[in-house]
């Protein structure tokens, strides 16, 4: 069984973790803002599962592994950071400023898709996030206890806390896009692009 105390202070370090603002955050309130309400799930469970899967590898030990491997690590930290330059360079640049309320009404089925799919990549591009879980739950496993049902709470509580943070980060995004519609969505975009260049350079930068 879990002692409380742990669990309060996974907990604790989770939420701070997850609430705190990065790329993620910032993809998931501009997705909002440019396609509307109906992206924010697909952005937000994109993360989740990218973590969700980061969680498991730690828990099959192989985040030990990734990171006792330096050519494999740095193949994934170079290109983590060479997809979130690229995606963000293409937020700078990009010329095509539709009004809000026409991106809103555009097909819906394979851009929610799209959606996932870079959000899970933005997730998924930083080994860093392995390397977090690797180190955070060998803290709060306790080894006389069966292991199953302590990953399972503590992978709930991650995902839990995961979509709270980033529904946050997208009805946040979706408020201030409708209050100030183009001027935000603009502002919003150039943001993004601008965290996702600046995280791409320190991901490749940070050895």
């Amino acid at each position: 069984m879990i002692s409380y105390e742990a669990l309060i202070v996974f907990s604790v370090t989770t939420a701070l973790t997850c609430f705190t603002p990065g790329p993620a955050a910032l993809f998931v309130a501009s997705s909002a803002a440019s396609h509307g309400k109906r992206h924010v799930p697909a952005a937000v469970l994109g993360i989740c599962v990218a973590n969700v899967v980061f969680f498991g590898l730690s828990a099959l030990g192989i985040a030990s592994l990734i990171a006792s491997s330096p050519v494999l690590f740095q193949w994934l930290r170079w290109l983590g950071a060479a997809y979130l330059v690229i995606l963000g360079l293409q937020l700078i640049t990009s010329r095509k400023q539709q009004a809000l309320k026409v991106v809103v009404k555009g097909k819906a089925g394979t851009k929610r898709v799209r959606t996932f799919l870079k959000a899970f990549v933005i997730e998924a591009s930083n080994p860093k996030a392995l390397l977090y879980f690797g180190a955070l739950l060998p803290q709060f496993i306790n080894p006389t206890q069966a292991l199953v049902p302590q990953l399972l709470v503590f992978c709930l509580l991650t995902f839990v806390f995961d979509i709270a943070a980033y529904t946050f980060y997208g009805m946040l995004g979706l408020g201030l896009a409708k209050a100030s519609k183009q001027r935000f969505y603009t502002l919003l975009t150039r943001l993004a692009g601008t965290a996702f260049v600046f995280a791409g350079f320190r991901l490749a930068l940070t050895k």
